[in-house]
């Protein structure tokens, strides 16, 4: 049986096979005062001892599988809370301590169905993750689709804050993760994550970002040697927007309806 949940402690779980990161992954993470377990699931092997609260599970499968298994094992632990992680990324000191602290704050506002991260940051400018391009996109058929997405109109799509707001990794308790339901495994590599935090918007849930006033934004390895971008990129991409139904009135305030897409996939 599980023991009683400790609510000072995360989950941190990722599909992982940079094992050359992750004595440093590790020791970054003891930078925090709060309790933690890692689970990194995935096909190469650490030829090292791992500490005790930190796990590999070896899976063959794909990355979206990996990230599965690693979600189930989490369910099983007294963590608290859970986060989805790359394991070619580092954090602040007490990343996971201003996380929780700020997690807690606005959970008093929003309530309990809320998933958050740290604002992503390109240079000064803020990075934000949504599913329509820009107004001034390029492609016009790209942005011709995302007009109907978004209401039918130019007017609704705005120029850097299109859609949905989606963190850049979700934290949020266990109890939500499990509410917000499984993984979909059709995604191969990457954009599963979107996906669920799009599930939690169809279901009137709550997303918070926090500026690196309250939390650190997460610091990427420079040439971390990734192939997943350019290998499933595009194609997770597709399929995510092919999922959703995201409309607006005003260009604010979104609409999320998953579409039924059986026998597509």
């Amino acid at each position: 049986m599980k023991s009683q949940t400790n609510r000072n402690k995360v989950a941190i779980v990722a599909p992982a096979i940079k094992t050359f990161f992750w004595k440093e992954f590790y020791d970054n993470l003891t930078k925090n005062d709060c309790k933690f377990e890692i689970i990194f699931v995935g096909h190469q092997t650490p030829n090292f001892t791992l500490p005790d609260n930190f796990h590999f599970i070896y899976s063959d499968k794909s990355p979206t599988h990996c990230a599965s298994i690693a979600y189930s094992k989490a369910y099983e632990t007294d963590c608290h809370y859970i986060q989805n992680v790359a394991d070619d990324c580092l954090y602040q000191n007490n990343h996971f301590d201003k996380l929780i602290a700020a997690y807690e704050e606005q959970r008093r506002h929003d309530g309990d169905f809320l998933v958050c991260g740290p604002q992503s940051y390109n240079g000064n400018v803020k990075n934000v993750m949504a599913l329509f391009p820009d107004i001034d996109h390029r492609d016009v058929q790209s942005r011709k689709n995302a007009c109907i997405r978004a209401g039918g109109t130019e007017k609704h799509l705005g120029c850097r804050s299109e859609g949905p707001l989606l963190p850049t990794g979700n934290f949020s308790t266990i109890e939500t993760s499990k509410k917000i339901g499984d993984i979909d495994l059709n995604f191969k590599a990457l954009y599963w994550d979107c996906d669920l935090v799009m599930k939690l918007h169809s279901m009137n849930g709550k997303v918070a970002i926090f500026d690196s006033n309250k939390v650190s934004s997460v610091i990427e390895r420079h040439n971390s040697m990734s192939r997943l971008y350019r290998m499933f990129g595009q194609l997770d991409y597709n399929y995510l927007v092919s999922k959703w139904d995201v409309r607006s009135t005003d260009g604010k305030t979104w609409n999320v309806t998953e579409k039924n897409l059986e026998g597509l996939t």
